[in-house]
């Protein structure tokens, strides 16, 4: 993922707005991965 971005041959802020665009999406999915945790966790103890 960093490899394909240092790759690129693009401008400094459009970088940095690629990288911020990861950033919200590996946290979007940590979120997602948290909340399917704790529903599991629920349902064992239910």
């Amino acid at each position: 993922m960093v490899l394909l971005l240092g790759m690129r041959n693009v401008s400094p802020l459009c970088k940095m707005r690629e990288v911020q665009n990861h950033k919200t999406l590996i946290t979007q999915i940590w979120h997602h991965l948290v909340f399917v945790e704790q529903i599991w966790h629920y349902r064992t103890l239910v």
